[in-house]
């Protein structure tokens, strides 16, 4: 993992990233020779020096990057990546684009949405998370894995694509299970000499493949136990006349879920 914390920073700025994220060290450590000609050092986030110098506590620091400017000024998300883009000669582009009308609103939303949606996987039990805009899904599984492939992939957007990208992540073996439901008439392209060579097997779920009457009551003892933690998914309510505003924030992709409050 890299960390400058050792190296002068007289006249250097600092780069700070999500350390518990395997994307942004990896581009942490990408870069660091990059930023360090820019006179930018790099840390984690969750360094305990960081969060005294930033004031933050536990719960900033799994947010965003920050970036310190060598005179400090402290910038953050999606301003923190256009700062560094106007300093980059290569990245500069970005820059300019983010002076154009409306365009620092669009990158500001998309950088909380991915910022959001790692939160949510790591607060939920992943250990890693993987960003398809970033770099190739099964690429980056196969990494993680010892270019073995997981034992058990789980489909659950819903598209012919991620279900053949499910496959794929699968290893020797695996189990690959599909949650989502594609538009009527879409077809995933399996390799047919794969799924016998590796041994693979690939099946359907509908609601979980469960006995409602008997699973739903042990769900909801072991919500009232404390062992099922829903409170942490459910994100947003609404009344019933905010129906379609509910819609719109599911059709968005917006992280967790929300609860319609009728009664």
């Amino acid at each position: 993992m890299p960390d400058s914390h050792n190296r002068p920073t007289r006249g250097y700025g600092w780069v700070f990233y999500d350390g518990h994220c395997s994307m942004c060290s990896r581009w942490a450590g990408r870069f660091t020779n990059v930023l360090l000609r820019r006179r930018f050092l790099t840390a984690p986030l969750q360094r305990g020096w960081v969060q005294q110098r930033l004031k933050l506590d536990s719960k900033d620091a799994l947010t965003e990057m920050r970036v310190l400017s060598a005179d400090g000024e402290l910038l953050g998300g999606a301003a923190a990546v256009v700062y560094l883009a106007g300093r980059i000669w290569w990245a500069r582009p970005l820059a300019v684009i983010a002076n154009l009308p409306g365009a620092m609103g669009v990158l500001s939303r998309s950088y909380r949405f991915i910022a959001r949606r790692r939160g949510c996987a790591m607060k939920f039990g992943a250990t890693h998370t993987v960003n398809a805009s970033d770099k190739d899904p099964v690429a980056q599984v196969r990494e993680l894995t010892d270019g073995k492939g997981a034992d058990f992939t789980f489909e659950v957007f819903g598209s012919a694509d991620t279900m053949k990208a499910a496959y794929d992540m699968a290893g020797k073996k695996g189990v690959v299970t599909i949650v989502g439901i594609a538009p009527v008439g879409a077809e995933a392209g399996i390799n047919a000499v794969d799924i016998v060579r590796n041994e693979k097997t690939m099946r359907g779920t509908y609601y979980g493949s469960t006995h409602s009457s008997v699973e739903m009551p042990k769900l909801v003892d072991m919500y009232l136990a404390g062992k099922l933690n829903l409170d942490d998914l459910v994100v947003r309510h609404y009344s019933l006349d905010q129906i379609n505003e509910a819609y719109d924030d599911m059709d968005k992709g917006e992280v967790g879920r929300g609860v319609i409050m009728y009664f």
